[in-house]
């Protein structure tokens, strides 16, 4: 007999992207995610749409990095091509279980394959998209709880009532969206940056499950200052112990972690846009109240703020391009402070207007 709540959190993707008859729903998944890409698949053709199914086994991708000729890396596969071009919904559902299975993969090689892909994953940007996690022993283990204790989270932070978030938080959006001049501060973090006529969103046709984020793409050249992080941040794979970033006119100018400063200053170097603040924002998912070392989830959970490097949003008027987007988690809970032009609206994790 299936889950009940993965049959309900089946429902739910497919209600947020709104699948009617024939739309063409590309789902990408593992096998360890087997069973809520079989949900789905019952789901999509209960709506007379069409799935488009593909599965791909977690050594993959590591087969592919390690053993890809110069020919795999810089042609993109066809088949894939022909997928995304006539996909018009798209869900992808991660389910990693060995976070380190290609963190000593050559970056310059992630990157090549990266350069060739973003051509073709650039046309989904406007495709209505969900990406979410399948709930296992190693997402349980990296959050330091039992799988039971672990899936409970997971889908009480998935089955939130959006629209009631909405109607809470769309009086913050639309005052932080009228400001320009923001200030982050805390014991060791002063940072800088102007809004201009972008805005800041609750939503976006990029839908993260579980939700709950309010984000901006700030002004690329006014960030500055620097930011130190308590918690670990990871990327393909690698670590970043105690990482401190420090800006000037938009640009990072200098970078210090704990572990791994090979790794960070060689992804720093990918492109012009990976020393350029992508996005920054806030976490409001009411069911997230702990960190679990999994930016899926803690770039929501309550009193925290993420910065991204990289890639920039299109839809909240982002221009900074890269081939990378790391996200990274800092805990205000505590003696953190936001000013939105010289005016206190968030402290010590919580809007105070």
């Amino acid at each position: 007999m299936a889950d009940p709540r993965i049959e309900k959190f089946a429902k739910t993707i497919c209600k947020s992207l709104d699948i009617v008859e024939d739309d063409i729903v590309l789902i990408t998944g593992t096998e360890v995610s087997a069973n809520l890409i079989l949900e789905l698949q019952k789901e999509i053709l209960k709506r007379s749409a069409y799935p488009l199914i593909r599965i791909s086994l977690e050594q993959m991708r590591y087969n592919f990095y390690k053993y890809a000729h110069e020919k795999h890396l810089t042609q993109f596969p066809p088949g894939l091509a022909k997928e995304i071009e006539i996909a018009t919904k798209v869900i992808s559902i991660e389910s990693a279980t060995n976070p380190n299975q290609i963190n000593k993969i050559d970056q310059n090689r992630i990157n090549q394959w990266k350069q060739t892909a973003g051509p073709y994953y650039r046309k989904l940007d406007f495709v209505p998209t969900v990406v979410s996690i399948f709930p296992n022993l190693r997402y349980a283990d990296q959050a330091g709880m039992n799988l039971e204790e672990y899936e409970k989270l997971f889908y009480d932070a998935v089955s939130i009532d959006l629209e009631k978030l909405y109607e809470d938080y769309h009086p913050i959006e639309e005052m932080l969206s009228n400001g320009n001049h923001f200030e982050i501060k805390t014991s060791n973090t002063n940072l800088v940056f102007d809004l201009g006529d972008r805005n800041f969103t609750l939503h976006s046709l990029l839908i993260n499950f579980p939700d709950g984020e309010i984000f901006c793409s700030p002004i690329e050249s006014s960030v500055n200052g620097y930011i130190r992080f308590e918690q670990p941040q990871s990327y393909s794979g690698k670590i970043f112990q105690n990482l401190a970033i420090e800006f000037r006119n938009g640009e990072v100018t200098q970078v210090c972690s704990e572990t791994n400063m090979d790794a960070l200053q060689k992804l720093l170097k990918t492109d012009s846009g990976a020393k350029r603040l992508g996005e920054f924002g806030f976490g409001i998912n009411p069911a997230l109240k702990n960190l679990t070392n999994d930016i899926l989830f803690d770039e929501k959970v309550t009193g925290t703020i993420h910065i991204a490097l990289g890639d920039a949003y299109v839809e909240v008027g982002g221009t900074n391009r890269s081939l990378i987007h790391f996200d990274m988690v800092k805990d205000m809970r505590g003696d953190g402070v936001i000013l939105v032009d010289g005016r206190v609206v968030y402290r010590d994790g919580k809007f105070v207007i």
